[in-house]
């Protein structure tokens, strides 16, 4: 392993770890709010809640219509680098 491909993986670990982090705190939180509530909302109301919303599933031609703006944009980006050395 290269220190570089290291550097990724110690940044990685960190980002997994903090996200775990704020996760257990969000549930701390939520805890603590629910302990002082009068009412409790429905359970299914709550699931509900979190549940990811549904997306619109992209058609084809939308597909290749941004995977064309990518490409365009990384072509950009590649001309500017190209004069360095």
């Amino acid at each position: 392993m290269t220190p570089y491909e290291l550097m990724l993986a110690v940044e990685e670990y960190q980002d997994r770890m903090r996200i775990e982090n704020e996760a257990r705190i969000v549930q701390a939180y939520m805890t603590a709010a629910w302990q002082r509530a009068k009412r409790m909302p429905s359970l299914k109301k709550v699931l509900r809640d979190v549940q990811p919303k549904q997306t619109r599933q992209q058609s084809p031609e939308e597909m290749l219509a941004v995977i064309i703006q990518m490409h365009k944009a990384l072509e950009k980006g590649g001309d500017r680098n190209r004069g360095r050395s």
